[in-house]
């Protein structure tokens, strides 16, 4: 299955942005971008835009809430894991003079999250859950706080999606704590072997180099205008 092997190219690459402490913090299908397979050669997949990315910082001795983590809003709210929502709240109580209210503090267990929306519209062309649409923040933190998948869609009851949705489910534990990483995920059921064989860190690379000739394609195309 396609959506399989994509899913399975972004979990390496995202495991190897892991062990360098960057945070992608936009994962959606629309930052991903796939050159099409024909014959032998298998579909590519290459994940864009690091406007929101962010670095992990190595304090790991430090007594402070928070050290080494991540704070602040970032990427699409669709697509967004609880604990970056949280930090809607805060904005929203500053703007109001309220300096008390703390969100949760986050890693790159945030991009796993994205990763399970992002399957879920690939495979039945729907967001797993609605965002109010006239919400206030603390309305659209609960809305993904109190998530409940219920595959209602028909293609869901098909016995082959049966591990996809136990897939959707581990990336979408509302818990960051109990959230598996990109790394245990390429070892889900559904996943399966398939392995190149390069490692993460050498497909990550290989990815990187898409993304870096992609876009000098792009400022030479611009450039002979």
């Amino acid at each position: 299955m396609l959506v399989r092997e994509l899913m399975r190219q972004l979990l390496a690459a995202l495991a190897a942005l892991a062990t360098l402490g960057v945070v992608h913090r936009d994962v959606k299908p629309e930052n991903l971008m796939i050159t099409d397979g024909s014959g032998a050669t298998p579909a590519r997949l290459t994940l864009i835009d690091f406007g929101y990315a962010a670095l992990l910082s190595d304090a790991a001795d430090s007594a402070e809430p928070g050290a080494g983590l991540l704070s602040g809003v970032a990427g699409s709210p669709e697509y967004a894991a609880p604990e970056v929502l949280s930090w809607l709240e805060v904005e929203a109580a500053e703007a109001e003079g309220d300096d008390s209210v703390q969100g949760d503090w986050y890693d790159a267990g945030c991009d796993v999250w994205s990763v399970g929306v992002t399957a879920h519209v690939l495979l039945s062309a729907e967001l797993p859950f609605e965002l109010p649409e006239d919400g206030d923040e603390a309305a659209i933190v609960a809305a993904a706080r109190n998530l409940v998948l219920d595959f209602k869609r028909p293609e869901w009851q098909e016995a082959e999606l049966q591990p996809a949705k136990d897939f959707v489910r581990s990336c979408m534990t509302t818990d960051r704590h109990a959230r598996p990483t990109a790394q245990a995920l390429l070892a889900h059921a559904w996943i399966g072997e398939g392995n190149s064989g390069k490692g993460v860190n050498g497909t990550f690379v290989e990815m990187l180099n898409e993304t870096v000739a992609i876009e000098n394609a792009a400022k030479a195309a611009t450039n002979t205008l």
